[in-house]
C-alpha cells in the first residue's frame, strides 16, 4: 500500500529518519511506502514524482506475488517427490501384520503419521473419493463396474488416493467407477 502524505505530516515523517523519501512500515503484515508532501515540488514535477512512486508500489506488489507463486511451485514439486514415499509407507504397513514385526510397525506408523501431518500443514489435501461422483479433473478411471446398486458415475473403489495442493491436483486418485448396465437395444446399427 502506498500512502501519499496520508495521516503523517512532513514533520512526523522526517522525525522517523527516512532516507530518500521512502520508508517501509509494517501495517498488519503489509508493507507501506509513505511519500511525504514536500513544498519544493511544484506542478508537473510533483505529479511525475507521485506517478513514479505509484509505479514503484505496483512493482513491489507484483514482485511479492511472484515470490509467493514461486514458493508454492517449489513446495508442490517437493511434495510430488514425497508422494511415492508415502505410498511406500502404506505398502510397508499393509504387508507385515505378524507379531514379530509389531515393534517395527509402530515405528513406521509414527513416522508415517508425522510425514502426513507435516505435508497437511503445508496445504496438501488427500483425495479419497469413495461414494462421490467421478470428476475427470481430480480422478483417473482405472476400471468400471457394471452395477445397478450405485448411481451411474459413482466411485466405488479407490486403488490409489490422490493429492491436491491449494486446489491444484498433484496426483489424481485412481478409481473404479460404477456404470449402469444399458439394456440391449432392439435397433440395429447399419
Amino acid at each position: 500500500m502506498v500512502a501519499f502524505n496520508g495521516k503523517l505530516t512532513y514533520e512526523q515523517f522526517s522525525q522517523r529518519k527516512c532516507k530518500f523519501g521512502l520508508q517501509k512500515e509494517p501495517l498488519y503484515g503489509a508493507r507501506v511506502y509513505v511519500l511525504p508532501a514536500t513544498p519544493s515540488l511544484q506542478g508537473d514535477k510533483k505529479s511525475e514524482k507521485l506517478q513514479h512512486f505509484r509505479k514503484l508500489a505496483q512493482l513491489v506488489k507484483r514482485i511479492e506475488k511472484e515470490r509467493a507463486d514461486d514458493s508454492k511451485r517449489t513446495t508442490a514439486r517437493l511434495i510430488e517427490g514425497l508422494i511415492p514415499v508415502i505410498d511406500g509407507f502404506e505398502h510397508a504397513l499393509a504387508a507385515h501384520r505378524e507379531k514379530e514385526y509389531e515393534v517395527y510397525r509402530k515405528g513406521f506408523e509414527l513416522i508415517y503419521k508425522q510425514l502426513l501431518d507435516n505435508i497437511t500443514k503445508l496445504g496438501v489435501e488427500r483425495v479419497d473419493p469413495i461414494g462421490k461422483q467421478f470428476d475427470p479433473h481430480a480422478h483417473q478411471a482405472m476400471d468400471r463396474l457394471e452395477t445397478t446398486d450405485h448411481e451411474d458415475g459413482t466411485i466405488v473403489q479407490v486403488f490409489q488416493p490422490g493429492y491436491m495442493f491449494h486446489g491444484r491436483v498433484l496426483r489424481p486418485a485412481m478409481v473404479r467407477v460404477a456404470v449402469n448396465a444399458a439394456p440391449a437395444s432392439n435397433k440395429t446399427v447399419n
